[in-house]
C-alpha cells in the first residue's frame, strides 16, 4: 500500500514539472541584428602536432592533462603523448 502511494506522489511530482506551460506572456524584447563588422586580426597557423590516431568513433572520457609545463594526452590505443 505504501509503495502504490510512493509511486502515486513520485508520479504527481513528475507530471507537475511539465503541467504548467504557456503561463503570462512572453514580454523579452525581440533581439536586434548584428552590425556589420570588418575583421582586423587574421590568426595565421604557425606549428602543428597530432596526438595519436584518434578514438576510432568511440566515446571516451580522455582529456588532455597539464603538468609541470607540458601537455599530456593519450589516444584509443593507449599511445601517450607529451607536448612541451
Amino acid at each position: 500500500m505504501i509503495i502504490r502511494f510512493l509511486v502515486f506522489i513520485f508520479i504527481c511530482f513528475l507530471s507537475a514539472c511539465s503541467s504548467i506551460t504557456g503561463v503570462g506572456k512572453d514580454n523579452l524584447p525581440e533581439p536586434s541584428a548584428l552590425p556589420e563588422f570588418n575583421f582586423e586580426f587574421k590568426p595565421n597557423l604557425m606549428w602543428s602536432q597530432t596526438a595519436g590516431v584518434g578514438a576510432d568513433g568511440l566515446y571516451l572520457k580522455l582529456s588532455p592533462a597539464m603538468a609541470n609545463r607540458h601537455i599530456f594526452t593519450i589516444d584509443a590505443h593507449g599511445q601517450a603523448c607529451s607536448f612541451d
